[in-house]
């Protein structure tokens, strides 16, 4: 049998390295904010469109609207999501998706948030920002989430290419993503 000085003395070669690796890891752990993949979380979260969940894998969803429906819906997420802080300076990400329903003629864009909760990243309602418009830019400021886009003229036909320049913007208010009038 080792004597207890002879057992350390064969230990220290590997014992100290794998207690400073086991300390990095807790401290790792402990330290890590949801923030460092809540845009990598974006594209895997679930978001809440037109009252129905729609979960995203690698930023788009396909679905059938029932069973005896020959039509699917795509749905995709159209820009990089957006890092910022928004209510009470949680880290999110802001996202635009776009979904093209089967059989319809529309392409509507929506904006959302993904909101980190916990480890996991949950998506947020999305709001509605038009049929067949362009979005120009999609910024997070002062807690708000900011969609530059192009839109039609009222009347305008959305066959037509939007011309209108309009800024909106959106918070967070108990968990639901909310348009300023």
């Amino acid at each position: 049998m080792f004597a207890k000085s002879e057992w350390l003395s064969r230990c220290k070669s590997w014992l100290i390295p794998a207690l400073f690796a086991l300390v990095g890891l807790v401290l790792g752990m402990l330290f890590m904010t949801p923030s460092t993949d809540v845009v990598c979380g974006a594209i895997g979260a679930t978001y809440e469109v037109e009252g129905l969940p729609l979960a995203m894998m690698d930023g788009q969803n396909l679905y059938r609207l029932s069973e005896e429906d020959q039509m699917a819906v795509l749905t995709y997420l159209d820009r990089v999501p957006v890092r910022g802080k928004l209510a009470g300076q949680v880290e999110c990400a802001a996202i635009t998706m776009t979904q093209l329903p089967g059989g319809g003629s529309g392409v509507y864009t929506y904006v959302a948030a993904a909101v980190p909760r916990g480890r996991r990243v949950e998506g947020t309602n999305a709001v509605l920002l038009g049929d067949r418009i362009a979005v120009l830019d999609v910024t997070i400021e002062d807690e708000c989430i900011w969609v530059s886009m192009l839109t039609h003229e009222e009347g305008q036909s959305p066959d037509s290419a939007p011309t209108v320049s309009e800024t909106r913007q959106f918070y967070l208010r108990d968990g639901e993503l909310v348009q300023i009038p």
